[in-house]
């Protein structure tokens, strides 16, 4: 569960209520997300159970196998990561960081120096949206503004799956922001297959006018210029709760015959 698309639950949580069903989570901590967040609840909710077991609750291993296991991890993954993996999989932190996430150590800094807190909307500062498009994946907006200082203020996040551009215009327009321009990625003046026109075509027609950004050649330029943005970013914790989870899973691929992280991202949720 903590490696499934947190919107998950969303959709079979009505399905099961109106046919008496039940589900059951399984899941090895990957930092304090989404299935953090169902664990609490499970315990404090009634009809729900709860239950965590570590090495030290199961008695599965012995002292031996699990130094032996981790002097392995630590081999395979170095020092930081190594430690993460152990701690997560035998001892069930949630504290230790996802192994091979891009952006923990900025992440974790921000939380360090409470940036992540209430950030209001501004009405004397214009908003910049930036754009993820999916097709057949997930389309993602952040909403921010650029403070004095240069430090960015990101107060808002909106996710979905299967929606036309039309919907997300919508959901710009009920934002009720003063916007000052819409970056959207290299893909995005794709065609929309339903009405003929280009993507940014529709667009305009519901008043967003998009600014389309040059194609990233490498993405490791722009994970490091992400990097660089979040050391001075700001979020709001509420209205960006799911940006940040999907910023804290976003994560290298790991190749399991080479046994080490490949170049490119993990695309998952």
């Amino acid at each position: 569960w903590a490696l499934a698309d947190p919107a998950a639950w969303a959709y079979l949580s009505p399905i099961l209520r109106d046919n008496g069903g039940w589900a059951l989570f399984i899941f090895t901590p990957r930092g304090r997300n989404h299935a953090y967040k169902t664990l609490l609840a499970a315990r404090k909710t009634a009809g729900w159970f709860a239950e965590t077991l570590t090495a030290d609750d199961t008695k599965r291993f012995t002292p031996e196998d699990l130094a032996e296991e981790r002097s392995t991890l630590i081999d395979i993954y170095g020092e930081d990561d190594g430690e993460s993996s152990y701690q997560q999989e035998y001892f069930c932190s949630f504290d230790a960081a996802i192994i091979g996430a891009y952006f923990n150590t900025e992440l974790a800094k921000a939380e360090k120096e409470g940036r992540i807190t209430d950030v209001p909307y501004n009405p004397d500062l214009p908003v910049y949206t930036a754009w993820d498009i999916g097709r057949s994946d997930a389309t993602a907006i952040w909403f921010a503004q650029q403070a004095l200082g240069g430090s960015l203020r990101v107060i808002d996040y909106y996710r979905n799956v299967g929606k036309d551009v039309t919907h997300y215009c919508e959901i710009i327009r009920e934002r009720g922001y003063s916007y000052a321009d819409h970056i959207w990625p290299h893909d995005g003046g794709r065609g929309d297959w339903s009405t003929g026109k280009t993507r940014p075509q529709i667009a305009i027609d519901h008043k967003v006018t998009p600014r389309i950004l040059n194609q990233e050649h490498d993405v490791t330029d722009g994970i490091n210029a992400a990097r660089r943005l979040l050391r001075r970013s700001w979020f709001d914790a509420k209205r960006c709760e799911e940006g940040l989870e999907a910023l804290r899973s976003y994560r290298k691929a790991w190749d399991d015959k080479n046994r080490c992280f490949k170049d490119t991202p993990l695309h998952d949720w």
